[in-house]
């Protein structure tokens, strides 16, 4: 008998069949917080209603996402901005892969970028004994505690931290604050919130002072500010200034040094703080008003400008007389730009110099220490008049009236003695002439003899009658010249004192 063999035929493809259990499937997430942020860490869980004590693995899937397996229920993962969207799991045996539960409900995940705490105070100002109240957040969302950090110098330190959802805290110090948001139960934080300075007020008063104290300050001159504290003169204070409401200036002391000019006048303010506590100051002082002028121009007057002779002038030199302070300075047209020195001038007071010689002359003033001076003054030129003295000058007038009245007297005088002269003369003449008839009479019956005798009693007559006798040439008609002269002298008898001049008788002339 012949036996036929088996015959198999191919293998057909393979057919999956899976049991799916009935269990309702439910997705959770923790935190359960409605909104998630980037940077924060969420556990999703699959739980299997009525299979809580089997070991499942599941799976995860997000639309548009590979699915994501898990070995167990929980899917720890760390968000980002794109963890958004809808997600779905189902489980399965762990000894049974082909029994598996139904795809859950989809739970939805909205993700924001990391979030930045906010600080608040209802005021930066603690006043004295009192305190300030600041408030954090983290917004749009709940579920933060708050980390609270201070700085008063060199970097912040964490003094608090809030056990409850509060963001409230009250302070008492000065400093600069900042706040942070973190959530419960992980180390996720938000960003840091800006910074807010608190600061305490001392109720010392606070006031300005200036050096020099003068009521007129001018361009480019030098002034010291005082920030003085009222019961703070051994405290160390940085104070800060203000001029019309803008902080322009902090000095590292009480004290602010400067050059002003005319854009310098204005309301000053200023307040200090500790130096070792710069978040505790004082009030704001009262303004302290500074007036600035354009530089000054020295002005130069002189009582003359002419030297009277032996005399001197006296030059004033003055500032506008609504400022004070001011030492002078006198210079003089020579080789040397240097001031006068007082061995080369005069100085009876300040701002006067009394000048005894001819030249230019010119002066400034000058005051402060380092030495502030005004523009040079105008010069004057000052000469000396050498003929006219000052009482010679002060006679003038008189010398108008008196003068002409001397002369007018003295021409009188003189007229009266001419005319007293001039009848003695004539007087004296008469008498002459008549001697001199009868001498010429005489002569003609006595001859030359008598002519002798003539001259012989003029001699030794009582006047006193100087004669030259010029004897006439020989072979000459006539008799001898006779010149004579006289001079008069006092003889009590007026005839006898006569003057004669010229005489000159012809003794044989009949005239």
């Amino acid at each position: 008998m012949t036996e036929n063999p088996e015959s198999f035929s191919e293998s057909s493809d393979e057919v999956t069949v899976q049991i799916s259990f009935s269990n309702k499937v439910v997705a959770t997430q923790q935190p359960n917080r409605p909104q998630m942020f980037s940077g924060e860490t969420i556990t999703l869980t699959c739980e299997v209603q009525g299979g809580e004590t089997t070991e499942w693995t599941c799976e995860w899937r997000r639309p548009g996402l590979a699915t994501h397996r898990a070995n167990g229920k929980d899917w720890t993962l760390r968000l980002s901005d794109s963890s958004s969207g809808d997600y779905m799991c189902r489980c399965r045996r762990r000894d049974d892969w082909h029994s598996s539960t139904k795809w859950s409900e989809a739970i939805t995940l909205s993700v924001s970028d990391k979030p930045r705490a906010k600080l608040t105070a209802g005021s930066t100002t603690i006043p004295v004994g009192g305190s300030v109240t600041l408030s954090c957040s983290v917004e749009p969302s709940a579920g933060w505690k708050y980390r609270w950090f201070r700085k008063t110098s060199g970097s912040f330190v964490e003094f608090s931290t809030n056990k409850e959802e509060n963001g409230d805290i009250t302070v008492i110090q000065g400093g600069m604050y900042m706040c942070m948001g973190m959530r419960e139960k992980t180390d996720f934080y938000s960003d840091s919130s800006d910074e807010v300075t608190v600061q305490i007020n001392f109720s010392n008063k606070v006031f300005v002072t200036r050096q020099p104290n003068r009521p007129q300050i001018f361009s480019d001159e030098t002034i010291t500010l005082t920030c003085e504290v009222q019961g703070g003169e051994t405290t160390e204070w940085t104070c800060e200034w203000k001029r019309t409401s803008t902080v322009i200036h902090k000095t590292n002391g009480k004290e602010w040094t400067f050059i002003v000019s005319e854009s310098s006048s204005g309301d000053y303010m200023c307040q200090c703080r500790k130096r070792d506590d710069w978040f505790s100051s004082t009030q704001w002082s009262e303004a302290f008003r500074l007036s600035v002028s354009s530089k000054p121009k020295a002005q130069l007057n002189s009582n003359s400008r002419e030297i009277p002779a032996g005399g001197s002038v006296t030059l004033t030199c003055t500032v506008t007389s609504s400022s004070s302070g001011w030492k002078y300075f006198w210079y003089k047209e020579r080789d040397s730009s240097e001031p006068l020195t007082g061995e080369e001038a005069d100085f009876p007071s300040n701002g006067q110099m009394n000048v005894s010689e001819e030249g230019l002359y010119w002066c400034r003033g000058g005051r402060g220490e380092p030495a502030y001076y005004t523009d040079y003054s105008d010069r004057i030129s000052i000469t000396k008049n050498v003929t006219v003295s000052s009482s010679a000058s002060s006679s003038f007038p008189a010398m108008f009236v008196v003068g002409p009245f001397v002369g007018i007297v003295l021409i009188i005088l003189l007229l009266l003695l001419w005319r007293y002269r001039l009848s003695k003369d004539l007087s004296c003449l008469r008498s002459l002439q008549s001697d001199s008839s009868s001498q010429r009479a005489a002569a003609t019956n006595h001859g030359a003899n008598e002519t002798e005798n003539h001259y012989r009693s003029l001699l030794h007559a009582t006047t006193s009658i100087y004669h030259i006798i010029r004897p006439r040439p020989r072979g000459a008609a006539g008799n001898d010249e006779v010149v004579k002269y006289a001079k008069r002298r006092e003889r009590p008898h007026p005839e006898k004192s006569c003057l004669y001049v010229n005489v000159m008788p012809g003794i044989n002339s009949s005239t």
